[in-house]
């Protein structure tokens, strides 16, 4: 089984990317932008969906 590793924008952590993951076909198509790992990614959308609700 194949994967990617990448460094996480936010927190700058590797993590792992497994094929046939969302993740991984992004990494796959732009290996130079903007990734976040499980983490990053699940506390900037609950900030998202927060400050929707406020306004």
């Amino acid at each position: 089984m194949f994967s990617y590793e990448a460094i996480c924008f936010v927190c700058q952590k590797v993590f792992k990317a497994e094929e046939g993951s969302q993740k991984y076909k992004q990494l796959k198509e732009d290996r130079k932008g903007m990734h976040y790992c499980e983490q990053c990614n699940d506390k900037i959308r609950l900030q998202a969906i927060l400050n929707f609700f406020k306004n």
